[in-house]
């Protein structure tokens, strides 16, 4: 009988416990202390950083257990995903339900900053990951932080006199500086970090050999600027190893999604800005990076340089009459707007640029026609500056091709895919978003002969399928794809 009732009760909790095991909570705050590690990496999360938990009740529901992870280690719960929630939405709610004094996200940008590290797939960090085993134990990657801690020591052991090394320790001019800027800040608590980057305007996630990292490139390189390739989205270190560079992707507000962007390049070939701030920056300073910025973040293809441009055109926009209370008028504002355009030569659409001005004028009819000029030049910017600018992203995309002459390839596969997230068509977008990542990763050059055979059969290539394989063959049969040609038209870029 005492068997039939224990096992009772055994079953009983057995049951309990499975029904209670779904039951997830998850919060996020700040670490009060330095003492739990990230259940993922299983790196100290210090205090005061980021962190991501998840709240599960134990056996009995008596009480619960939490499993904290950094966001860059945190994965989207499947639970979320099925019930067809977005990661920006997650992260709303993560943020609504912090019952904190203090906001746990300083404005849009760190909360931007938050979904890209959840959306992240550690796409170089994470191959590496599954590859590691004993080489864990062994000496640090050169160059990372790590390694930057083992020679600081061996300089020290050397200066007292107790080395036991047989050779004395040689560093390049290289090693040297990074050892000596790691020396300036080895005490430095991780918001005193997090302050320098802040001034900076890079990414501020991560553990304090990541926010290092970061510190040290960026006082020796410069400050990691705008990726070349979706152009709006933040560069940062892959890890503390700070071997290579990745694109964090963006938040774009008029589709309310987030782009990924598949850019990885070495530390060495990043682009850079200039000069890096070790103090807090001026007001004047501070205003011409968050302008740069804004330009970026609002789709603006006109950036500082341009300036002149806009207030040559707003300037000729004044002579303009300008009467569009009237169908006639409009029309006739809309004329003389275009043959103002296009002798200030602002790069409009080569189809439906009528209909298009049309559109703004109508929009805007509050607005003056030198604002309303200015509108249109910050929409579709000047051709030289776009031209410029097209260049530099098709120099970032062949650099990111593992065969540079695949990279008209990728571009066009990220057109498709902007036009696609532009419609509000995420799930298309994310789609071209891998088949150009994977186009970029092969080796072989895309030809005629095996275009096709990309999205099928023993040569089937992951993440490409019939469909985007067929789009691949018309490109290079024909140059161009009729899909993306009419979605080009439609949104009038």
């Amino acid at each position: 009988r005492l068997m039939t009732v224990t096992s009772i009760h055994f079953l009983f909790r057995l049951l309990y416990s499975f029904c209670i095991m779904v039951e997830h909570t998850y919060i996020i705050e700040p670490a009060k202390s330095s003492r739990a590690k990230c259940k993922k990496c299983k790196e100290v999360i210090q205090k005061g950083e980021l962190r991501i938990g998840d709240e599960t009740p134990a056996p009995g529901g008596d009480y619960s257990t939490t499993a904290w992870k950094h966001p860059r280690c945190f994965a989207f719960p499947k639970s979320k995903k099925s019930e067809g929630v977005t990661v920006a939405e997650f992260v709303d709610e993560l943020i609504d339900n912090y019952s904190g004094e203090t906001p746990i996200l300083q404005g849009e940008g760190e909360v931007e900053q938050l979904i890209a590290d959840i959306e992240f797939t550690g796409r170089a960090a994470g191959s590496a990951k599954k590859k590691r085993g004993a080489a864990d134990d062994g000496p640090p990657p050169e160059g990372s932080v790590a390694h930057l801690k083992e020679m600081r020591a061996s300089l020290q052991e050397e200066e007292e006199g107790t080395s036991r090394a047989k050779k004395k320790l040689k560093l390049s001019e290289q090693d040297k500086a990074k050892v000596d800027i790691y020396i300036q800040y080895e005490n430095a608590t991780n918001d005193e970090l997090k302050d320098i980057l802040r001034w900076n305007h890079q990414l501020l996630t991560g553990n304090k050999d990541i926010l290092m990292a970061r510190v040290i490139d960026g006082q020796m390189r410069g400050r990691l600027a705008r990726c070349p390739m979706c152009i709006r989205g933040k560069l940062a270190l892959d890890n503390a190893a700070a071997k290579r560079v990745s694109c964090h992707g963006f938040y774009d507000d008029d589709i309310g999604a987030h782009h990924t962007c598949p850019f990885i390049c070495s530390i060495e070939h990043a682009p850079r800005e200039h000069p890096w701030f070790t103090e807090k920056p001026s007001e004047e300073e501070e205003t011409a990076m968050k302008e740069a910025a804004e330009a970026l973040k609002s789709g603006s293809k006109v950036s500082g340089g341009d300036d002149s441009l806009v207030t040559s055109l707003e300037d000729k926009a004044k002579d303009l009459d300008w009467d569009i209370s009237t169908k006639e008028g409009k029309q006739n504002a809309v004329k003389d707007l275009i043959a103002l355009c296009e002798q200030a030569d602002v790069d409009l659409p080569k189809t439906n640029a009528k209909m298009e001005i049309g559109t703004i004028v109508t929009g805007y009819q509050g607005l003056s026609a030198s604002q309303v000029a200015k509108l249109i030049a910050e929409k579709y910017g000047f051709v030289k500056q776009n031209e410029q600018a097209a260049e530099k992203k098709a120099a970032a995309v062949e650099a990111l091709c593992n065969n540079p002459a695949n990279s008209e390839i990728v571009q066009v596969m990220l057109e498709l895919s902007n036009c696609y997230f532009k419609e509000g068509n995420s799930n298309a977008g994310i789609t071209y978003k891998k088949v150009s990542a994977a186009v970029a990763g092969l080796d072989f050059e895309i030809t005629e002969e095996n275009a096709k055979g990309l999205g099928k059969n023993k040569t089937k290539v992951e993440n490409i399928g019939k469909g985007s394989a067929d789009k691949i063959y018309e490109f290079v049969t024909t140059g161009k794809i009729e899909k993306l040609e009419e979605k080009k038209a439609v949104l009038g870029l």
